[in-house]
């Protein structure tokens, strides 16, 4: 319908997630020593060098994307810190040949639109989410190439329609189709690509004073302007270690055509659907795929369906919901890149139109996965009895504890994803007796003073949008500063 526009016209406005690339020649008859990307973001980014995704270790991404980063860059009090990180990208680049750097830039948590009860929509700083990125290619003549972030990128609107950390994504694969190879070299840019837009850092105009009142400018610096500082993200990016399956496949009544899938296990994850033998007629059908903890009603009958919990009582939104719209190619992958769902099953809708069959446990047993996410920190402990209720204990401890460590230590990965002080400061000490999480917690110990207000008050949760949720001046959650032993290990 021409008369709709293409973007997000029923609130929460936002626009689709913009993508970027920059094509660029690096010298002939000379060989790449060592390539370093310096990477930050206002926002999340996922960011490819000929295609090919950025990595931890330097190597191509391996087959399960093991070593591939996921919501970079981590969460900071952007008006006052923006985080960045640095990746070896030699192997990923063509000596003496054009090379394409492109990326993907989700809301994250500098952008929320929304509204919840914590206030991130009305944060200080929001707004569009934005790229800043440093290359560095040095060739063994000890010669450079640098590039920079700048006017020069091509920008167009991308796939995913809308995302948000809260709420999920929606992703139309007929726009990726219209878009095609765009992070490949080669690729020709139509009419849908314009110089991207160069917008001002992250920053702030607070003071006892300001000389500029309400949000910031998209592209004008205002007077009284202090950009954030751009610092070196000291923990590891979060990374997914295993993939699982559902264990079971339910529809909530029968006939009621919407399916539910039980994964086995309440876990922090990201979802990937991957679709095969869809005929072209499908195109433009959607599929709704939310997540939750619990059966909370019904026995799967037409007079009592099954009801997957919906802990949706802090939102003006849906919460933890993805919408995928069918293009018309037979075969459809899509990964969840800008949030994170804490959950255990996921109710979807629409599934046997799409299919044109009912789903079937085993032979649909890779249309709907989910890479366990966490931070990338590794395992220094174990505990294990002869008491076999002790050791499911210690694995139910063992999840909790990782489910809620991506980026932050947080108290739910479901429905707040906020970083509670008094519950991180608690959980510390168990969580240093089983992983490496000095980093980690050295980055969240970081966010204190950014947050700290002219009063002096600590919020109870960091980062935190400043001045609103979380400053009751009360020595409650924000007293925990420096309070544990496990807090000086960081």
């Amino acid at each position: 319908n021409p008369f709709i526009p293409s973007k997000n016209s029923v609130l929460p406005i936002a626009n689709p997630a913009p993508v970027l690339r920059r094509a660029f020649a690096l010298p002939k008859g000379r060989r790449i020593a060592k390539a370093r990307l310096h990477l930050s973001a206002a926002g999340n980014v996922t960011f490819t060098v000929n295609g090919d995704p950025i990595t931890v270790d330097g190597e191509r991404a391996t087959t399960g994307r093991t070593n591939v980063p996921r919501l970079l860059t981590d969460q900071s009090t952007y008006d006052r810190t923006v985080l960045y990180d640095t990746f070896d990208v030699t192997e990923l680049l063509h000596a003496g040949r054009e090379n394409v750097v492109a990326a993907e830039l989700g809301r994250g948590w500098y952008g929320v639109t929304t509204p919840q009860e914590w206030y991130w929509q009305l944060a200080p700083y929001a707004g569009q989410p934005r790229l800043r990125a440093k290359l560095v290619v040095t060739c063994t003549d000890g010669s450079t190439t640098t590039l920079i972030t700048d006017k020069d990128w091509l920008s167009a609107d991308g796939p995913t329609t809308f995302d948000s950390v809260y709420s999920g994504e929606k992703y139309d694969a007929r726009r990726a189709e219209e878009l095609g190879e765009w992070r490949s070299a080669g690729y020709r840019t139509g009419r849908d690509w314009r110089p991207a837009t160069v917008l001002i850092p992250p920053g702030s105009c607070s003071g006892p004073s300001p000389e500029y009142h309400g949000a910031l400018p998209a592209t004008t610096i205002p007077d009284g302007f202090r950009p954030a500082v751009v610092r070196a993200h000291e923990a590891e990016p979060v990374l997914v270690g295993k993939t699982l399956r559902p264990v079971s496949l339910t529809e909530t009544a029968p006939g009621s055509g919407t399916w539910v899938l039980d994964y086995g296990q309440i876990l922090t994850g990201l979802v990937r659907l991957q679709l095969t033998g869809i005929r072209p007629d499908k195109e433009g059908l959607a599929l709704r795929i939310r997540g939750g903890n619990r059966i909370v009603a019904g026995d799967g009958t037409a007079a009592s369906p099954l009801s997957v919990e919906e802990e949706n009582f802090q939102h003006d939104a849906n919460l933890q919901t993805h919408y995928y719209t069918l293009g018309k190619r037979s075969t459809q992958t899509w990964e969840q890149q800008f949030s994170h769902f804490g959950f255990r099953y996921l109710e979807v809708m629409n599934l046997e139109a799409v299919l044109g069959r009912a789903p079937d446990l085993k032979r649909d047993a890779d249309l709907l996965t989910v890479g366990v996410a966490r931070s990338g920190f590794a395992r220094t402990g174990t505990f294990t009895t002869d008491n076999a209720l002790l050791n499911r204990l210690q694995r139910n401890l063992e999840w909790a504890e990782q489910n809620n460590l991506v980026q932050k230590p947080t108290d739910t990965p479901s429905r707040e994803k906020n970083g509670w002080t008094g519950d991180a400061m608690a959980s510390s000490e168990s969580e240093s007796l089983t992983w490496d999480v000095n980093a980690v917690l050295t980055n969240y110990l970081r966010h204190f003073p950014d947050t700290q207000i002219s009063t002096g008050q600590l919020p109870m949760f960091v980062p935190v949008a400043k001045g609103g949720y979380g400053y009751d001046r009360t020595p409650g959650w924000n007293a925990t500063w420096k309070a544990v032993p496990a807090w000086d290990s960081a």
